[in-house]
Order: C-alpha cells, then sequence, then structure tokens
C-alpha cells in the first residue's frame, strides 16, 4: 500500500548561480532528505535533487541553478523519492531514529590536537546543528585508544565546519592525535542538537504517519478501493503514529528541560528511569538519574564529579575512581600540633608521624634551631640584613659610556660593568673601555659627574692590551739606545731618553729653535732658525708690501725688510714700538712711502728714540719716502724725504 510525505522546509537555505550545491541553515537534510526528492522555490520550478551525499546542511542538485544566487531562501522539499518506500517502511524508519537517539549522532575530525583541557579547535567533516552548551565526547581514532585518549567538554561554537569545544576534563594529556570522533554525550541547558533533530524527525515522522493515516481514511470513502485496503491502509498509518509518538516520548523520559532542583518525576509526569538526565540551572551542572534513585554529578565517567568536586583532597584518601586507596602515597595522621609541618614516620615513607616540623618565624635567625623551618619572609629579611650589614658587591647590570654618561646614584657594593667605552662621569671624567667595571663604596652616593662624586667610586680595570696609536693601556717605556734607534713602535720616551735625543752635526734628533735675536746674532750652534726668525736675517729679491689704508698703524715684527705704504685722506700716525713689546733684531730695516694725501708722522712708542736730520718725523709729501734702521735696543734712525 503506498502513501506519501509531507514537504520538508525546516531552516532556509542557500544557492548560488551556476552551482549544483545547496546550502541549508537550521536544517536536517541528513534525516529528512533522500537523492531524487524535488526542490521547490517560489517560482514553482520543481529542481530534482542528485545522489550526492547528503548532510544535515547540504546536498546538490542534479542539474545547475540557473536563478540568481541568493540566501534565506524559503523553500520546500517534496519526498517523492523511492527511497522513502510505503507507509509500512515507516516503522523501520522509527526504529532508525530511536536508535540514533541512543547512539548520538557522530562527527569525525581530522585536525591535529594535544589533548589538554582549555579551548580546543576542530575542523568537522560534516558540521551537525550542534547548539552551544552541548556536551561531547571526543576520542582518538586509533584502534584501542577509544577510552584512554579522550576529551570531555560543551560546544562554545560551531561556525561552518570550525567547532570551539570548552574541555573539562581529558585523559592521556599531552598526547597529540591526528583525528577523531566526536559524538554528542548530553546536553547543558538546552537539548542537544541530535536529541532535537531526532525528535523534529519523530514529529515529522509522526505528522507523516497521521496524514497517511488521512489519506488513508479518504482511500477508505473512495469507491475505487475496496474497504478492506483502506483499513488496511490506516491501520498501518496509525502504528506508524503511535511508534512516533513514543519516539517523542522516549525522548522526553531521557533527555529532562533545564531545572533548578533534581525531578522526581520526568517530562511527562512518568517515574524517573535509570540513565535519564538533565542541566541543573542552579548548581550550573548535568544531573544524571542512577540505579538505587538518587540523582548525581553526570561527567561522562561514574564517580568523576565526586573527584573534580573535591576541594579539600588529603593524600591516603579515596582518590581513585573506584573507591579505593592510590597506591604509593603516604598515610598517616600528619601532624597533631598547629602549625607544623607533617614528617615521615621511619625511613620508609609509608606513613606520617604525629608531631611533625615546626615552623619558625624569627628575622635573626638567633634559635639556630635544627629542627625548625623558617618563613619566607624570616629568610628574606634575614638574608636582606645580612647583605645590607656587609656592603657586599651587588652586580645592578651594564653601563654604557660612549656618550660619557654621569655616575649613576648607587649604595656601597653596587658594581656595572662597561659595555662600551667612553669616559665615565662627563666628558671630563676618565676613560673606560668595555669589560671594566665601576664600582661605588659610599652608601646613597647620588647621581654626578667626576669631580662631584668621581671620589666615591673605583674603576676596576679588566683592558689590560698594550696601549696602541688606536686604543689605551699598558705601556712599556723604551731605553735610551731604543729610543734613539727609532724604530720602536710599541714603547714610550721617557724625559731622560727626551735629553739624549738632542740633534747634532752628526745625529738627527730633538732641536730647539732658535729666538729672532740669536737669529739675527747668527752665533748659535745648536738650535734651529724656524721661518719668522730666518725672515729677520734674510732679504729676498723681491720686497714684501705691507699696504696701509688707516689714519694710525703701529709696526710688527713681520714688517722688518718690508716696504710699508700710507694712503689715507687725513693725517696718518705711524708707531715704532718698543723692544719689550716687538724685539725687532737690532738692523732691522723697513722702508715707508706715503701714497695719499694726508701726512704721515712717525711716533715714538714708550722709551723709544727716532735719530733724524734736525728732528724731522715726518714724510715731506705725497709720493715721498724714508727709512727706518734699528741701530741699538730702543733707537732708530729716520733717513729720507723729511719734513719738520
Amino acid at each position: 500500500m503506498s502513501s506519501y510525505l509531507l514537504p520538508y522546509s525546516a531552516g532556509t537555505i542557500s544557492l548560488e548561480n551556476g552551482s549544483k550545491v545547496v546550502t541549508g541553515v537550521g536544517t536536517a537534510f541528513g534525516i529528512a532528505v533522500k537523492p531524487g526528492d524535488l526542490l521547490q522555490l517560489d517560482d514553482g520550478i520543481l529542481r530534482a535533487i542528485g545522489a550526492a551525499e547528503i548532510t544535515n546542511t547540504g546536498f546538490e542538485l542534479i542539474d545547475d541553478y540557473e536563478g540568481a544566487t541568493d540566501s534565506g531562501v524559503a523553500y520546500k522539499i517534496h519526498r517523492v523519492s523511492p527511497g522513502w518506500g510505503d507507509v509500512a517502511n515507516l516503522n523501520a524508519r522509527v526504529s532508525e531514529l530511536i536508535e540514533g537517539v541512543q547512539r548520538g549522532y557522530a562527527m569525525t575530525s581530522l585536525s591535529s590536537v594535544e589533548i589538554g583541557t582549555g579551548e580546543q579547535t576542530f575542523i568537522v567533516n560534516t558540521a551537525l546543528p550542534i547548539g552551544s552548551g552541548a556536551r561531547l565526547n571526543i576520542s582518538s581514532t586509533v584502534p584501542g585508544e577509544e577510552a584512554s585518549h579522550t576529551m570531555n567538554g560543551v560546544v562554545k561554537s560551531l561556525v561552518g565546519q570550525t567547532l570551539i569545544v570548552d574541555v573539562v576534563f581529558a585523559t592521556g594529556t599531552g598526547q597529540t592525535r591526528a583525528s577523531w570522533n566526536i559524538n554528542i554525550s548530553g546536553l547543558v541547558g538546552d537539548v542537544t542538537p541530535e536529541a532535537e533533530a531526532a525528535r523534529d524527525a519523530a514529529i515529522e515522522a509522526k505528522d507523516d504517519a497521521e496524514a497517511a493515516a488521512s489519506a488513508a481514511s479518504a482511500s477508505a470513502g473512495a469507491a475505487s478501493l475496496s474497504a478492506d485496503a483502506a483499513a488496511d491502509s490506516q491501520g498501518d498509518a496509525e502504528s506508524a503514529a503511535t511508534a512516533a509518538a513514543g519516539v517523542q516520548t522516549a525522548l522526553q523520559s531521557y533527555l529532562l528541560t533545564p531545572k533548578a532542583a533534581d525531578p522526581t518525576v520526568d517530562d511527562n509526569g512518568n517515574a524517573l528511569q535509570v540513565g535519564t538526565r538533565y542541566y541543573n540551572t542552579t548548581t550550573e551542572s548535568e544531573r544524571i538519574y542512577k540505579t538505587g534513585g538518587t540523582w548525581d554529578n553526570y561527567t561522562g565517567a561514574d564517580g568523576m564529579a565526586a573527584l573534580l568536586d573535591d576541594t579539600a583532597p588529603k593524600l591516603g584518601g579515596d582518590l581513585d575512581l573506584n573507591g579505593f586507596d592510590v597506591p604509593g602515597l603516604a598515610k598517616g595522621a600528619g601532624s597533631s600540633v598547629a602549625g607544623n609541618i607533617a614528617t615521615f614516620a621511619d625511613a620508609s615513607g609509608e606513613a606520617l608521624g604525629d608531631s611533625g616540623v615546626r615552623i619558625l618565624d624569627e628575622d635573626d635567625f638567633a634559635s639556630d634551631s635544627a629542627t625548625a623551618v623558617p618563613t619566607q619572609q624570616s629568610t628574606k629579611k634575614y638574608i636582606s640584613d645580612v647583605l645590607a650589614a656587609g656592603d657586599y658587591a651587588a652586580l645592578k647590570g651594564g653601563i654604557n659610556c660612549a656618550a660619557n654618561p654621569d655616575y649613576p646614584a648607587a649604595n656601597a657594593g653596587d658594581t656595572y660593568r662597561v659595555t662600551g667605552a667612553g669616559r665615565i662621569g662627563g666628558a671630563a671624567g676618565p676613560l673606560v673601555q668595555a669589560g671594566d667595571a665601576i664600582q661605588c663604596f659610599v652608601d646613597e652616593s647620588a647621581s654626578g659627574n667626576h669631580a662631584a662624586v668621581g671620589a666615591n667610586w673605583l674603576i676596576l680595570q679588566a683592558n689590560v692590551d698594550l696601549a696602541t696609536d688606536a686604543a689605551p693601556g699598558i705601556v712599556e717605556l723604551a731605553t735610551n739606545s731604543e729610543a734613539q734607534a727609532k724604530t720602536d713602535t710599541a714603547r714610550a720616551i721617557t724625559p731622560a731618553n727626551l735629553a739624549a735625543l738632542g740633534a747634532t752635526e752628526a745625529f738627527s734628533g730633538i732641536v730647539e729653535l732658535a729666538t729672532a735675536a740669536e737669529t739675527a746674532a747668527g752665533t748659535d750652534s745648536v738650535r734651529a732658525v724656524h721661518p719668522a726668525g730666518a725672515a729677520v736675517v734674510y732679504t729676498p729679491k723681491t720686497r714684501q708690501v705691507n699696504p696701509q689704508t688707516g689714519t694710525t698703524y703701529t709696526f710688527v715684527l713681520a714688517d722688518a725688510g718690508k716696504l710699508c705704504t700710507f694712503s689715507n685722506a687725513g693725517a696718518i700716525t705711524v708707531t715704532v714700538p718698543p723692544n719689550s713689546s716687538v724685539a725687532f733684531p737690532v738692523g732691522t730695516q723697513i722702508d715707508i712711502a706715503q701714497l695719499g694725501a694726508g701726512q704721515v708722522t712717525l711716533a715714538q712708542g714708550s722709551g723709544v728714540t727716532i735719530n733724524s736730520e734736525v728732528a724731522q718725523k715726518k714724510l715731506a709729501t705725497q709720493y715721498s719716502g724714508g727709512t727706518l734702521v734699528k741701530t741699538g735696543t730702543d733707537t732708530w734712525l729716520l733717513v729720507g724725504s723729511l719734513a719738520a
């Protein structure tokens, strides 16, 4: 006897022009759709569903979608596929739904994940419509590791194929596995998505059965069908409806809605069944009804909740999952003395003694006890006092002296390692090299330059290399013979060496420069003449001219042997300085000439005498000239075209 199923239209779908792929949101296609069913949109066109894998969130059409790309689209799927069979197969379908509820709906993941608690991320093969808060059991796909390498937690989010789980319990922590089986193990708050999908499918099956029953009833009145056939159809439909209703009842018996306290009956008012679960909103935990008529926290492993909730575990207690003592842990009274630390009773380490070890808070360690343990505070205070009293060296880090920094503020013992060469204590401070150290030996020394606080510091030199022309260091002194050989580049010359290096006619060495007077005298045989001294006694063939345009001028040593010209419209005064100011050698000659309209008058400096014909000391007129010759220490002779 054949019948039909009602159209499926849960959630919405997205379609893309030119693509066969249909993607659902809030859908359960894997349960409600088969290849050969027909998709109908608002345009009324029926599009056949292909044979590709159908998941809860997607399937493929036989032909590419020719309409415009769109999302959030309402739809209907007419379930006309031969795969649905007739109404008589509904019982088998209901059984399949019940089995799915009992075992949980599985996903797999190929994400490489290290086992541990906290937030974990998986990329799943097929994303079921799982809501946040659903509890998952995640186990390794390696055969034999289903129980030894697991994680249990609740769903934080499922976006696309990215599943994020907050793991609260794990076995095999620290191990990494590359693939996982993911199963729903319970609900937190809302009913798990798998249960919702199964319940929706059961309700849908019930609706389908009722529709079939209605169709069967209509068939009973049709003249073309026999009364017996109508009765059979109606009976089958009613059986399917009854089975679907049974699925709903089973779900409501084993997965209850959230409650503030442990219930005494299920959501249908029936007696509780062993294994029934619900979420307790008061304690924010999942509860399970156990043999003996008691409720307990559910964690996926019987008795695990008691261990996790134990806020004050003690050694020697029942710590394992089976209620047995954990082997290898010492048992005993611990310590009957308040404030003491428990110790082993003997060398076996199997039991704890009674008295324990005393905890002593004594800052100066005066009691020197061999049976007491100091507190952290007293230990820190004692060590700090010892260090403070002894001015022990304390390495404070590095200091880069490339920019010539000041000394830092410090206490006695504070030590800094020089990381960059330069000066310490400012630009006038001592040189230091990388690897040297500076150490303060005065408490509360302020920051400052070398002049202010340098006396509070020691410089510990680590650079013991020989000095070079590029870096300071240790230097060796040269002997007289090494100094005179003038080939050594690594030794230093002493004053005695320097005296032995005096130049002679037969030996090149250090020479003293002669004064202008010594040069002019021409009698010194051990001193050298410098260019200025040579100018005093050497008259070049070409006269040098010193042109002056001002109204006053005083002769300088460089004027010796030159022609000094004077050109100005006003009167000009030229002074001959005393020997104490400018030591012209006796015999120095200076020529003078008046080039301008202003008359030139020669003035005598302090103590200077200028002798001339009838005491005339002026040049006669424009373009007239004269000559000055030094005849004594402060005595000069003036000759030329003169006027009074």
